[in-house]
């Protein structure tokens, strides 16, 4: 049996991590409401409006992969090679794995005309996960 004082902190309890999650999926959302409105941005060939949105999106949260990625993106929609790369980079330190970091840098080094003796793109298994691993020279 519990007691009244049990069931308050359980109450309690209960009532702090909705408050959490509450919390936790507004962030979410206003994640997935760049996200969103970036690539609606990019799709359009609106490249200054969707860096300008992935820009603003990452004085909050500098270290999301998907965020820089997409600045990334519209970076090399805007002719600024450079810049995208290092946000794909930056992107990769965060999550190596990142899948679209990666093929976004290695599309751009390959239309660069660096292919491989500029470029190394490895995948290898580690403990049954894959990893990918982009060296950029």
């Amino acid at each position: 049996m519990t007691s009244a004082g049990d069931f308050r902190v359980m109450r309690r309890l209960a009532l702090a991590a909705f408050v959490l999650l509450g919390m936790y999926s507004a962030a979410a959302q206003s994640s997935d409401d760049a996200v969103r409105s970036v690539t609606n941005a990019l799709r359009a060939h609106q490249y200054d409006q969707a860096y300008q949105l992935a820009h603003a999106k990452l004085q909050e949260s500098s270290n999301d992969p998907k965020i820089l990625t997409l600045e990334g993106l519209a970076l090399s929609g805007l002719g600024k090679k450079s810049g995208a790369l290092a946000d794909y980079d930056a992107a990769l330190k965060v999550a190596p794995n990142y899948v679209p970091a990666l093929e976004a840098a290695a599309e751009l080094e390959y239309n660069a005309g660096r292919r491989a003796q500029r470029g190394r793109f490895r995948i290898q298994d580690e403990g049954g996960i894959l990893g990918a691993e982009l060296s950029l020279k």
